[in-house]
C-alpha cells in the first residue's frame, strides 16, 4: 500500500514526495518489527509462556535470541498510531484537498 500511495503522489502531488519518503520508511520499519512481535514472539522461557514478562524475538536464520520487552511492544503501538496521524495530516488530507479543487 505504501508503494501504491507513493505512485499516486508521484503522479498527482509530486510536492509531497519528500514527506511520503520519510513516512514510508517509518511505516516499513514499524511493520517489520510488528511482524516479528506478532508472528515470531511466542516461546517458552524458564518453563512458562513468555507473555507479560519477557518476549523473545526469534529469527529462523539465526541462532541468537534477542529479548524484547513488553514495553517495546507498547512503544511500537504508540509509534504506529503516531505514523497514522502523521500520514493523515501530512499526506492524505492534502491529497484529498487537491482532488476537491480539480
Amino acid at each position: 500500500m505504501v508503494e501504491t500511495l507513493k505512485a499516486l503522489i508521484e503522479y498527482k502531488s509530486p510536492h509531497l514526495n519528500d514527506r511520503m519518503a520519510g513516512i514510508g520508511t517509518r511505516i516499513n520499519e514499524a511493520f517489520k518489527r510488528r511482524a516479528i512481535y506478532v508472528h515470531q514472539v511466542w516461546t517458552v522461557q524458564e518453563g512458562a509462556p513468555a507473555v507479560g514478562k519477557l518476549f523473545i524475538e526469534r529469527y529462523e536464520r539465526l541462532e541468537k535470541i534477542t529479548p524484547v520487552s513488553l514495553n517495546e511492544m507498547y512503544n511500537l503501538s504508540d509509534e504506529m498510531q503516531q505514523i497514522q496521524s502523521d500520514l493523515m495530516t501530512a499526506i492524505l488530507i492534502p491529497i484529498v484537498a487537491h482532488f476537491q479543487f480539480e
